[in-house]
């Protein structure tokens, strides 16, 4: 059953129109994760610009902690 004069059948034409809806909709999402993925790093710089890790080594494990560059345990009041 042709339905365009380039010979499309009814399937193919409906196999275009999901395809394109569905790289649509991957392309929407892809957008969304990467501003996320922004979102994060922009709060990971920003987190690291103010604190830092110090390390305190018990029986072979790391248990240290992340204080302020001005010394000070990270506490309550921090964000």
């Amino acid at each position: 059953m042709e339905i365009l004069d380039a010979g499309l059948s009814v399937g193919v034409l409906i196999l275009i129109i999901a395809l394109g809806y569905f790289v649509r909709i991957a392309a929407k999402e892809w957008r969304h994760d990467r501003a996320g993925i922004k979102a994060l790093k922009a709060a990971r710089e920003e987190f690291n610009a103010k604190h830092e890790w110090k390390p305190r080594m018990v029986n072979g494990v790391d248990c240290g902690d992340w204080v302020r560059k001005d010394g000070r345990a990270r506490g309550i009041d921090d964000d």
